[in-house]
């Protein structure tokens, strides 16, 4: 996408805003843009965690965490995946369940087919929430509506000057211009915060939102009911994990005691299910197990997209390619082993575009792909490996 286009876009889109009227259709239930924003924001994020919670009280038998792929998901088709493995992935259509990732669960497959009443009915309030909520429109003034939708973060429409087309922008941290497109734009829009205060969303529009906010709520709530059986084993399993976790803690203390004493190290082994948490999105270790990872089997733990920034890996049995992390971001870790045990990386461990800011490696002679300028980057070879 050239950068003149860019700019002219971003010039006009500043110029069309900046004429907002101030004030307009004002009644008791107007509110500025920038509220109503934030509150469709989390609006979106909601209804979404609000269909991941009715397939994971669906599938709560099978020990594994659901999570909706909204990107892959059409008016017709359910799209979701399994935490634990991204790349176990379904979709729900025509009130068939399909495999459509490159590994498979076939009992998710079998629960599904066996149960098909009961995930209909998730279906159902899914296919409730798209009908109506496929994207909604908010005229600002003649060129430029602000809208929203299930399928779509909210983004500003601004409609070309003869009428015909427009292009999309999106409101961004910071502006991602690799990522636009001949009808796509995205913008850092922290200059017009003024504007966005001070234009006002009619009463008519909030009570449209304020309608279909309800109906989601209120449909949520029947599907509850109608697999109420299927929550509460979630509910009862959660509490059954989490004394499990606390048995489990004791037993590592225990371990670590008997390390203490005898330099003995044994360990346990403890499911992903219960070893990863998600945060804002992202799967980290739980910080319960943080003090215990020495004594926690961590040779064939899958670390695929899980945030350990910040984690010390001293002293595991841990085998780490640090290409697959989230970010692949190791900033603040620490790989620190002793001669005898089992290296965490081996002689072909790639670090190549790896954040490596305050990492310390005492390991072995590891090269390939190091920015020896991070900060705070400390590496104590040991010595190469041997065969």
């Amino acid at each position: 996408m050239g950068m003149l286009q860019r700019i002219l876009v971003r010039k006009d889109f500043y110029k069309s805003l900046n004429e907002t009227p101030r004030r307009r259709f004002v009644d008791a239930e107007s509110i500025n843009l920038t509220m109503f924003n934030e509150d469709v924001k989390n609006f979106i994020i909601g209804t979404e965690s609000k269909i991941n919670v009715c397939l994971n009280a669906f599938f709560s038998d099978l020990n594994v965490k659901i999570k909706i792929n909204r990107n892959k998901s059409t008016r017709s088709k359910l799209v979701f995946y399994n935490v634990d493995n991204p790349h176990e992935e379904y979709k729900l259509e025509n009130g068939e369940i399909v495999a459509t990732g490159s590994v498979v669960n076939n009992d998710v497959i079998s629960y599904a087919r066996n149960n098909k009443g009961k995930i209909e009915k998730v279906f159902l309030y899914y296919d409730t929430i798209v009908a109506s909520f496929a994207l909604m429109s908010v005229p600002i003034n003649a060129r430029v509506d602000y809208r929203y939708g299930f399928f779509e973060d909210a983004y500003f429409y601004l409609k070309a000057e003869n009428g015909f087309g427009g292009v999309q922008i999106y409101r961004v941290d910071k502006e991602v211009i690799d990522n636009d497109t001949v009808d796509c734009y995205h913008f850092n829009l922290d200059e017009l915060q003024e504007v966005f205060d001070k234009t006002i969303v009619p009463g008519d529009y909030v009570r449209a939102y304020d309608t279909l906010r309800n109906c989601v709520n209120a449909k949520e709530q029947k599907v509850r009911d109608e697999i109420s059986v299927e929550l509460k084993k979630q509910e009862s399993k959660r509490g059954i994990e989490e004394k499990l976790e606390d048995k489990f803690i004791e037993i590592l203390e225990l371990q670590k005691e008997l390390n203490d004493i005898f330099n003995e190290k044994r360990r346990i082994t403890i499911s992903s299910n219960y070893l990863f948490e998600e945060i804002n999105g992202t799967r980290r270790i739980k910080r319960k197990w943080l003090p215990y990872l020495p004594y926690i089997n961590l040779s064939k733990v899958n670390l695929t997209e899980v945030d350990i920034s910040g984690v010390d890996f001293s002293y595991t049995n841990l085998r780490l390619n640090p290409q697959i992390v989230y970010n692949k971001d190791l900033r603040h870790c620490r790989f620190v082993t002793r001669q005898n045990e089992n290296k965490i990386f081996d002689p072909t461990t790639d670090f190549t575009g790896c954040l490596l800011e305050g990492t310390y490696i005492a390991d072995a002679n590891v090269k390939k792909g190091i920015d020896y300028n991070a900060k705070g980057l400390k590496i104590i070879n040991r010595g190469e490996y041997h065969n």
